[in-house]
């Protein structure tokens, strides 16, 4: 009886002690990345162990979509719902979790805390560099994506494939602001019939919101924004602190009830967009995972990547201002490792409808990023082709711009599609015409034993029909080789003197305009002068000759010189690497020649 008693009293003093003793349980968190990031990269896995390891509490990076693709071009209310969704799943997070978010990744996360219905609630939540308020100008670059936003960024189209048009808030639109951008004029509670109580009392249950602002930032702009601050309706300025902003001062979404509790902590560090220094860190003491955690991580430079790609594209949009009384469409060939669906080819594609008010589309072949690389490229020209005569809206003509490798396909339709709608106007960007002297380096992520047939036996059937540039690589010193088995430039080109094949000189010859674009600082292809059908001398590196003095242009083995003759082809130079090109240098060397050729009989 003794021994009953004393496992009773045992247990009830346990149960007390569990039941009535506060007892400390880590909270877990979440990680919300930034524009251009994903959860599998390396820097973001030890930024969550890293918060894990400090903290003592469990934590996991959130991924949305597909990460580094879908930040850009997928809407942030659906991320914010996809996020939603994975949150409501997870069992470790359903009595409360705290948010660390990175830049556009707030975006998500005030996301989560406002819209989402019937969620664990979000407890703390740490800021850092995240555009609340908005950005007031577009990033100063020449992609794509950069001139869809500068043109377009209030329509349906780019909010709709555009995440960061999401939060763009233009000081001198603020009607079309409210009335058309689809995600922060709701996450702000801005617009004054649509405010809705239920985002502000989700918000305002926050225990803690740490807003960190970097005092250098340059992608953040204004950087006040970070901490809600921005500029009055219609002006660029004064730049109001928060505390005058309207959304504070009327509390549209309980910042400022957040803010008289002592529940808001505006944080100023110094440095660039998402850098903080250990000080800086170790005196962010109001997060207990959060008190020496060392940041150094630059969104800038994903931005940079993301958004860089060749202002040509405003080039190829201008040479579509055609006045004609039926417009002629176009299509896009994209290069290698590329696909129709990425946000740079659809960006790329919008924006050339866009500014030439054409209609247009990039045609895909096979799968697109795979198979640009492994399909040989007498196959991509051969589904191309038939692709193209399937189009109706081509029937009468059409023009084509390509990038990089996917000149090789462009010039198969030309030159090879039989019974096709014909090709007017052709504008190359950095295409190796002529074939390029040095085996590329394989891209990160390739098939290594595929990379190392390119590399020791480039001419052989196997690589030959396995690896896509196989089919222009013509090493100077090997030509015998080149001219026997390279199943695709020699042909294209008509080097093979017994294979000359009139039909297609003819084709080409019937182009209205030839643009040759190359790339001064061209590191891709090589020789760069290539671009103009520039190559070397059969069996030697040097002299390297313009595309003049080459046997292809004297014999007239395809119509270059025909064409050259007649003032059909542009030669044009610009500095820059692969596919990058100033503003400036479009405005100069391809606008006044796209000005000048304004008509044509289709």
């Amino acid at each position: 009886m003794m021994k009953s008693f004393q496992r009773s009293a045992l247990l009830l003093i346990t149960l007390s002690i569990f039941f009535f003793i506060p007892v400390s349980i880590s909270v877990p968190f979440i990680l919300l990345h930034g524009i251009r990031d994903q959860c599998s990269n390396g820097g973001t896995i030890s930024f969550t162990q890293l918060l894990s390891n400090l903290s003592s509490s469990p934590g996991s990076c959130l991924e949305i979509g597909n990460g580094e693709q879908d930040s850009v071009s997928m809407p942030l209310t659906q991320q914010a719902s996809i996020a939603c969704e994975k949150v409501k799943q997870m069992k470790e997070l359903s009595q409360g979790y705290n948010i660390v978010a990175q830049s556009q990744g707030n975006l998500v996360a005030r996301g989560l805390i406002e819209f989402c219905d019937n969620a664990p609630p979000v407890l703390n939540y740490v800021s850092l560099g995240g555009p609340h308020a908005g950005i007031a100008n577009i990033p100063k670059c020449t992609s794509p994506v950069c001139q869809l936003l500068r043109t377009d960024v209030y329509s349906d189209y780019v909010q709709d494939h555009i995440a960061p048009s999401g939060y763009i808030k233009l000081p001198n639109e603020m009607s079309k602001y409210l009335e058309h951008s689809k995600y922060l004029p709701k996450l702000n509670n801005e617009r004054p019939t649509e405010r809705n109580s239920i985002y502000k009392e989700r918000f305002t249950s926050l225990h803690n919101l740490i807003l960190v602002m970097f005092q250098g930032d340059k992608v953040v702009m204004p950087k006040e924004s970070c901490w809600f601050g921005y500029y009055p309706d219609g002006a660029t300025t004064p730049l109001l602190p928060p505390q005058q902003t309207k959304l504070y001062t009327e509390d549209w979404i309980g910042l400022k009830t957040l803010d008289a509790a002592g529940k808001v902590k505006f944080v100023g560090v110094p440095g660039e967009h998402l850098q903080m220094a250990h000080d800086d860190v170790t005196s962010l003491d109001f997060f207990v995972f959060f008190s020496r955690l060392t940041i150094v991580i630059s969104l800038s430079s994903s931005m940079d990547k993301s958004f860089k790609r060749s202002a040509l594209f405003v080039t190829f949009a201008i040479f579509f201002f055609i006045p004609v009384s039926i417009s002629v469409p176009f299509i896009h060939l994209h290069g290698i490792n590329d696909q129709c669906s990425s946000v740079e080819a659809m960006s790329f594609t919008q924006l050339l409808r866009n500014l030439s008010s054409s209609p247009g589309y990039c045609l895909e072949i096979g799968n697109g990023e795979k198979d640009s690389m492994y399909m040989p490229l007498m196959q991509q020209a051969s589904i191309a082709c038939e692709k193209v005569k399937q189009m109706k809206e081509l029937s009468q003509g059409y023009n084509i711009v390509a990038q990089s490798q996917g000149n090789m396909v462009a010039r198969g339709l030309i030159e090879f599609c039989d019974d096709a709608p014909p090709v007017l106007n052709y504008v190359s960007l950095g295409g190796p015409h002529a074939g390029i002297s040095i085996i590329p380096k394989c891209p990160a992520g390739a098939s290594y034993p595929l990379c190392q047939l390119q590399e020791t036996e480039v001419y052989s059937d196997s690589a030959q029909d396995h690896i896509a540039p196989c089919g222009y690589i013509k090493l100077a010193t090997e030509i015998s080789e080149y001219m026997e088995h390279s199943k695709f430039l020699p042909k294209l080109n008509n080097e093979r003197p017994n294979e000359r094949n009139s039909t297609y000189k003819e084709r080409f010859t019937s182009l209205h305009n030839l643009v040759l674009v190359m790339f001064e600082g061209d590191t891709i292809v090589v020789p760069r002068e290539t671009c103009w059908f520039g190559f070397y001398p059969d069996g030697a590196t040097a002299p390297l000759l313009p595309p003049q003095k080459t046997k292809l242009y004297i014999e007239d083995w395809i119509g270059l010189k025909t064409l050259d003759d007649a003032g059909k082809v542009k030669f044009v130079g610009v500095p820059g690497d692969h596919l990058e090109m100033a503003h400036d240098d479009v405005v100069k060397y391809v606008v006044p020649y796209l000005q000048n050729q304004l008509s044509f009989s289709s």
